[in-house]
């Protein structure tokens, strides 16, 4: 139970780490083009930490869920804020940018409904159960059709966005290397640290990413 608390404790001050890092962001956005999407993806990642952090502490369903329910008010848009991310700072797609960031929300809205709605159709999560077996409590959560395919669409936003990087990398002059490497470094530690999580090979299926996306937004920064 200790070390839940402590886990708990430090996905609390990375929330708060977020929450600073996204209005600082959002308060001087026109700075910088990526400082809006800079700003709104350390936002709703500090949701996500935050709500994960109480998900962890009791080993209820019921405490659980409400606790998803507050993550998910974040989670789905990570992908859109990662893509708007790597679009802005790349500077591709400028034409269509503004098409492509609505197509990138309407989807992050129709996976935010899939999850509030999963009470009727059972697709995103199949079952909540309370998983005893490791050192603490932690959820099981039974993947559905609306999940795997969530988790498909967030792991081929940061391929692309990494992809992004890369082109980026080759063509930008060398003055602005350094920085399109730092960033490229930052969506591929999110990717493996969000499939080492689909693995299944973290103890007690406790959730790596709160961790994972703090430092990889504190690299962005």
């Amino acid at each position: 139970m200790e070390y839940i608390l402590i886990y708990s404790v430090i996905c609390l001050v990375s929330a708060a780490l977020l929450l600073t890092l996204g209005v600082l962001s959002l308060v001087h956005y026109k700075s910088t083009p990526s400082s809006k999407p800079f700003g709104m993806l350390a936002f709703f990642s500090a949701i996500y930490v935050f709500g994960y952090a109480f998900e962890i502490m009791k080993g209820e369903p019921s405490w659980v869920l409400f606790w998803l329910k507050v993550e998910y008010l974040g989670i789905p848009f990570l992908s859109a804020c990662l893509l708007w991310l790597s679009l802005e700072f790349t500077g591709k797609f400028k034409n269509i940018r503004p098409q492509l960031l609505v197509l990138l929300f309407v989807i992050s809205v129709f996976f935010l409904i899939a999850f509030h709605t999963n009470s009727i159709h059972h697709s995103y999560y199949t079952s909540i159960e309370i998983n005893d077996s490791g050192p603490f409590q932690t959820a099981k959560l039974g993947r559905g059709f609306f999940y795997i395919a969530h988790s498909s669409w967030l792991i081929c936003s940061l391929i692309i966005s990494a992809v992004l990087y890369v082109l980026h990398l080759i063509k930008t002059a060398s003055i602005f290397k350094k920085q399109t490497l730092i960033m490229l470094m930052g969506a591929v530690w999110s990717l493996i640290g969000f499939v080492i999580y689909l693995s299944g090979i973290v103890p007690g299926d406790l959730d790596i990413n709160p961790i994972v996306i703090t430092i990889d937004i504190c690299i962005f920064a």
